[in-house]
């Protein structure tokens, strides 16, 4: 995965000026991953984990922490067609 890409989500309240970090957008996925619900989680970490290859919950943290601050640092935060032209299916 490439880190934009792993931090693309978190980062639109950010391209859209609603914040300046999305540590201050509590609705948003950087908080569940960054601070893990018990109930309700709408993420499976176990999951995700494995898809993405990593040991366990708190190294998807720290990466994910990581992911988003590199894009903030080298100002690569812009809109990509892949995700944003894209039709979901």
């Amino acid at each position: 995965m490439r880190i934009k890409d792993g931090a693309y989500i978190d980062l639109n309240v950010v391209r859209a000026g609603v914040v300046l970090h999305p540590v201050e957008w509590s609705y948003g996925r950087y908080h569940e991953i960054q601070n893990p619900k018990q109930r309700y989680s709408l993420i499976n970490r176990r999951k995700l984990t494995t898809l993405l290859g990593i040991k366990d919950s708190d190294q998807l943290s720290e990466y994910h922490r990581h992911w988003v601050e590199d894009v903030l640092k080298n100002g690569s935060n812009q809109r990509d067609a892949k995700w944003t032209e894209s039709i979901a299916g």
